[in-house]
């Protein structure tokens, strides 16, 4: 069984439920006109905290299900994805779409190198379903498991 300290029933709940926040927020910005987001430092900022905390929500919520269903051992994010594929408990195609956006999260925290806004609106454009789809299949199978 995972640490209970840091895997505690209240923790899982409120990373699922920052999750969904995430995925809310990031619906409620790019249903808004292109110009008033891109004009809008706030909104700007919104939007890529907001993919960053979905991102990084769903990869403890899927390293709470390796262990939880001990899968085995993760050495990184890459490892925690390759897992969860492995065992079934992503697609192979959303295992690999969630790859791709790892190097944008990585982009977004650690790297000079800028990403233009366009391209990050249509980022989560294209993903917004993939993030829902994730979080339902990584909840649905941690639930589960915790009843």
């Amino acid at each position: 069984m995972p640490n209970d300290r840091f895997y505690g029933k209240e923790n899982i709940q409120s990373r699922l439920s920052i999750a969904n926040e995430a995925i809310n927020v990031l619906k409620q910005l790019i249903d808004r006109p292109e110009s008033e987001l891109l004009n809008n430092p706030i909104n700007i900022f919104a939007l890529k905290g907001a993919l960053i905390i979905v991102l990084q929500a769903l990869l403890d919520l899927g390293n709470y299900l390796i262990a939880l269903k001990e899968m085995g051992v993760p050495s990184s994010y890459e490892d925690i994805l390759d897992i969860l594929g492995s065992n079934r408990a992503l697609s192979n195609d959303d295992r690999d779409k969630m790859k791709k956006l790892l190097k944008i999260r990585e982009k977004l925290l650690h790297s000079s190198e800028s990403i233009s806004i366009k391209n990050l609106i249509e980022i989560v454009k294209e993903n917004l379903d993939l993030f829902k789809g994730v979080l339902d299949a990584i909840r649905s199978q941690i639930i589960g498991i915790q009843e």
